[in-house]
């Protein structure tokens, strides 16, 4: 028998030919120096002027961008099922902003992109905005997320509008295919001030002061305050979350808390926190998803147009969707907050990992009561000093064409 060591070696040669014959393997991205025309970051569009690039008119043609639909995967797999009425609470919210390009040392623009000589495209990734969250894409190009499966004709308005079908590459029980989509970790960079640039890349910023849950202007705790209290040691799992926080950081503790039943849950997090047991049963529940999703290409005119979703199938799986993926470990101790919603000052727990900050509001509806806060809109305020007009959050791709 070979020595441990070899077997080893063996073994992860094994694992590295396996994945090399998949699409999702990542290109070669080797660090690359932001351009700093780019700033923090741009729509497409923008960005290619930017760049020194133009923007083809629609007589020219140009590339057909698919990463829009590719960094739409997890929210049409995951709030599918809200819209058609099988889920509650929103994971990623009913619209999302438009896609940007932002700067990021360990990535490549990979992929088609509507822009005509552009100075460079190293340094950069895609990204998608979304109301609970952000979506990223940087080590694979859009297009490898799209197999073609054929063509077919579809009846809108009375006449037979050819289509080709493509079958999405996207898949939540694969590891691989999960990861080549990365969810970005907005609530450690409100929480710390360090917005993300690179792998080992940081611009120190002040942290956050929006609040965390709740109305803007309703008070409660704020993503600043809350990273002052990072490094607080957890209480013993079991024992009742008693402990509250005002918007000045002032921890103390309430004992008619307890009539929620809230306790603390130790699950091993490498950050060493526990995280609150309501927060854990949402992570663990079964539920639906979006499954076997079919795209369609339109032939457009004088181009073909991107891709967008056409059918899918709902499926009933055991956990609703990979928690580690979308929220992350916890980065703080729950904590009991008085934050106004709809106007009514209330007690919401609330509780930041990684990746999202987690509320808990005992007097919302049954199914509503645990929600991802608004980190992607708290997000992008905090990074760009403004707040998208809500007319520009659109809705999402696959409400805009019923066949």
């Amino acid at each position: 028998m070979l020595p441990a060591r070899f077997r080893r070696l063996q073994v992860l040669a094994g694992l590295w030919l396996a994945l090399s014959a998949l699409s999702f393997l990542s290109p070669d991205t080797r660090a690359a120096e932001p351009p700093p025309e780019l700033g923090l970051g741009a729509p497409g569009g923008d960005a290619c002027e930017r760049l020194g690039g133009r923007v083809p008119l629609p007589r020219e043609g140009g590339p057909v961008m698919e990463e829009g639909t590719a960094l739409s995967f997890p929210a049409f797999t995951f709030d599918t099922p809200v819209l058609d009425g099988k889920e509650t609470s929103w994971l990623f919210g009913a619209r999302y902003g438009i896609t940007f390009v932002v700067p990021y040392h360990d990535a490549n623009l990979l992929g088609d992109w509507s822009c005509f000589h552009p100075r460079t495209t190293q340094g950069m990734r895609w990204v998608m905005y979304f109301d609970k969250g952000r979506i990223e894409l940087s080590h694979v190009p859009p297009e490898a997320f799209w197999l073609p499966i054929g063509e077919k004709e579809v009846e809108v308005g009375g006449q037979q509008i050819p289509l080709s079908l493509y079958r999405a590459g996207w898949d939540p029980d694969s590891p691989l295919s999960l990861w080549a989509l990365t969810a970005g970790q907005l609530a450690r960079e409100l929480l710390t001030g360090q917005l993300q640039v690179g792998d080992n890349a940081f611009i120190q910023r002040e942290p956050a002061a929006i609040p965390v849950a709740g109305d803007p202007d309703g008070g409660g705790v704020t993503y600043a305050v809350l990273g002052r209290v990072m490094g607080y040691q957890p209480l013993p799992a079991g024992w009742p979350v008693l402990q509250t926080i005002d918007s000045e950081g002032e921890v103390s503790a309430d004992s008619n808390l307890g009539a929620y039943g809230v306790t603390y849950l130790d699950i091993g997090a490498p950050t060493r926190h526990t995280l609150a047991s309501v927060f854990w049963d949402f992570f663990q529940q079964s539920g639906w998803q979006a499954r076997e999703i079919i795209g369609a290409r339109f032939p457009g005119f004088p181009v073909p147009q991107p891709i967008t979703f056409f059918q899918y199938t709902l499926h009933q799986v055991p956990h609703r969707f990979p928690w580690l993926l979308l929220v992350g470990w916890p980065i703080t101790e729950p904590y009991w907050t008085r934050a106004k919603a709809a106007g009514m000052e209330q007690w919401v727990l609330v509780q930041c990992f990684e990746r999202r900050c987690l509320t808990y509001t005992p007097s919302n509806p049954p199914g509503w009561q645990v929600e991802m806060g608004n980190i992607g809109r708290h997000y992008y305020q905090w990074r760009y000093g403004q707040e998208r007009p809500a007319e520009n959050w659109q809705l999402p791709p696959w409400w805009e064409y019923q066949p």
